[in-house]
C-alpha cells in the first residue's frame, strides 16, 4: 500500500518538474524578444483603449485612458504572474513620465516588460 502511494507521489513530483521545465524553457527568449516602442501621444485621440500582452506564464490586460494627448489613467484589468506583482507600480511611472521609456522594476523585469507591451498595444492597436 505505501509502495503504491510512494510511486504515485513520485510520478506526480516528476510530472510537476517536467511541466515547469517545458513552460520555462522558452520563456526567457520570449521575454527578451519583447520590444517596447514609445507612442506619440499627440496622435492618439481621447478615449479608453484596451490592450494585452503575454509571455510565458505572464498575461497582462490594461485599459489606457487618454485625454488631451496625455495618458490620464491606466487600469490593470489582469496580471497573471509568478512573482511579478511589484511590476504593477510601473503604471504610475508611465503616467508620470507620459512615456513608455521608463525603468523596469527590479526583480520584476519580465512582468514590467509585459505590462509595458500591453500599454503600448492598447495605444497602437
Amino acid at each position: 500500500m505505501f509502495k503504491k502511494i510512494g510511486i504515485v507521489f513520485l510520478v506526480l513530483v516528476i510530472g510537476f518538474f517536467v511541466y515547469f521545465a517545458i513552460v520555462f524553457s522558452g520563456m526567457d527568449e520570449e521575454i527578451d524578444s519583447i520590444k517596447i516602442t514609445n507612442v506619440n501621444l499627440s496622435e492618439i485621440e481621447d478615449g479608453i483603449y484596451s490592450g494585452a500582452a503575454q509571455a510565458g506564464l505572464i498575461t497582462v490586460e490594461v485599459e489606457t485612458e487618454v485625454k488631451g494627448n496625455r495618458i490620464n489613467d491606466i487600469k490593470l484589468i489582469k496580471h497573471d504572474n509568478w512573482r511579478g506583482k511589484p511590476a504593477e507600480s510601473i503604471l504610475s511611472d508611465i503616467i508620470e513620465k507620459q512615456s513608455l521609456e521608463v525603468d523596469t522594476i527590479s526583480n520584476a523585469t519580465a512582468s514590467s516588460n509585459v505590462i509595458l507591451k500591453a500599454v503600448e498595444n492598447s495605444l497602437t492597436n
